[in-house]
């Protein structure tokens, strides 16, 4: 009388929705809160870290983006609005002139009809996200397993894919991003587009993904030297003509002026900078927290400290040596000498993950929306580890341990004024386990295929 197979979907749903719920608390606080007490959260933003995610009706992060769209208004082409905000006005504007383009359509004047243009674009890039997710894990699960379907009735399917649904909905990186508005949420969208591409085996037209989402963030370039070390030379050019045709757009619109700048200038001037803030899920962020070096709660930057400074060089030349050559060195053979596509899919996948982690991590400014890549990872990580246990019976313990502590809001705040401040890097450490579990699925591979 009773299916089992839909007892099981319904309490996968049901699992599903708890978790969601769990995300709604720190959803709702601002609101309840500000009814409440009625008070200004935008005058205590740095006091409250529920008052961050709050949706704000004012400029917010958009403000340095409004101003150098005014400037440009004002001055027109080549204006070096990067020098002037940054070192005249002191308005750390973080976004390159790719993303400034991307923003170009939309009506700048009044700030209001920008801030509300730019959250309903960002809003539907999030909806995509969570819509893209079940079929990255439904991909992955047929890559890995050999299984067409994780669930074989049409009942369980639309529970599953429910399920799926709500807890990408509730990843809380990817929704501080848009409560933000952030641009990270486009970046993740491509990087999420990027990992469902390779999955469905177009690595060409993933490159391309690669390349836009690195014309918008400069770091991620460093994917580049990982295709032409795995000699994927049509990947790398797709990848190089996408990056090519944004940064000139961007060029053309701001001026060449702003772009040298930002690519040099700016982006080298954020590398020598670095913040003991809560939200700042990195190397840096960790080592300043351990040290007691500069304000926890404050958006401030941290003074110079020796260990730090030159802990997080060495950080991040490890993570990047870690992302870029470790998979070469654990799976050496070439496409043609694997003879078996899907496992050279496998192993593609599992890399581009590792080495795109890598490179967030390794940044010495990594705020927490930046780790929204987390989510595609690890639908894409998940059946993997089902199918090969890579740490046998503490596989999928270690896996959810990650991912709960990377998918919720927990309050971090409160212990950021105590000894137990640097485990506020919560998203670090899950980061850090992710790429661990993703480098011994890599060798589980290899191993597998030097038995056959």
């Amino acid at each position: 009388m009773h299916n089992p197979r839909i007892q099981k979907g319904l309490l996968t749903f049901l699992v599903g929705l708890l978790l969601f719920l769990l995300f709604l608390p720190s959803f709702f606080f601002p609101y309840i809160h500000k009814t409440l007490t009625n008070s200004d959260y935008k005058a205590n933003v740095q006091k409250d870290y529920a008052a961050i995610i709050l949706p704000s009706d004012s400029l917010h992060d958009l403000g340095p983006a409004y101003q150098a769209f005014l400037l440009w208004n004002h001055k027109r082409y080549n204006f070096d609005f990067y020098s002037h905000l940054w070192f005249d006005k002191y308005v750390a504007l973080t976004w390159s002139p790719s993303i400034l383009f991307v923003l170009l359509p939309f009506p700048h004047f009044p700030p209001q009809e920008f801030i509300k243009s730019v959250n309903i674009f960002l809003s539907i890039i999030t909806i995509i996200i969570t819509i893209i997710i079940p079929l990255i894990f439904l991909l992955a699960w047929r890559l890995f397993t050999g299984e067409p379907t994780p669930f074989p009735k049409p009942k369980d399917k639309i529970l599953g894919y429910t399920t799926l649904f709500l807890i990408s909905l509730a990843f809380y990186p990817l929704a501080r991003g848009l409560y933000l508005h952030q641009i990270q949420v486009l970046i993740a969208g491509l990087q999420t587009l990027a990992i469902l591409l390779l999955l469905a085996g177009k690595e060409n037209a993933s490159a391309v993904s690669v390349g836009i989402f690195a014309s918008l963030k400069p770091h991620y370039l460093l994917i580049l030297p990982w295709l032409a070390l795995r000699r994927r030379w049509k990947a790398l050019l797709s990848a190089l003509a996408s990056f090519a045709i944004m940064t000139s757009l961007g060029a053309i619109f701001f001026g060449p002026t702003n772009t040298l700048i930002y690519n040099t200038k700016i982006v080298f001037h954020m590398a020598d900078k670095g913040y003991a803030f809560f939200a700042n899920q990195s190397i840096n962020g960790f080592l300043n927290r351990l040290f007691d070096n500069g304000l926890i709660i404050h958006l401030r930057y941290a003074p110079y400290h020796p260990i730090v400074y030159y802990g997080t060089k060495i950080g991040t030349v490890l993570l990047l040596a870690v992302g870029i050559f470790l998979p070469l060195l654990i799976s050496r053979k070439d496409r043609k000498q694997l003879g078996d596509e899907s496992v050279y899919r496998q192993r593609s996948v599992l890399e581009l993950a590792l080495v795109m982690l890598c490179i967030t991590i390794a940044n010495p400014i990594a705020w927490e929306h930046t780790y929204a890549c987390l989510l595609p990872i690890c639908a894409m990580l998940f059946p993997a580890l089902y199918s090969l246990k890579p740490w046998r019976k503490l596989t999928l313990p270690a896996f959810f341990l990650a991912w709960f502590f990377s998918a919720y809001y927990w309050g971090w705040k409160y212990i950021a004024d105590t000894p137990l401040s640097p485990f506020i890097s919560h998203l670090l450490f899950s980061a850090m386990l992710i790429s661990a579990l993703i480098i011994s699925t890599l060798w589980k591979l290899k191993k597998l295929g030097n038995s056959q």
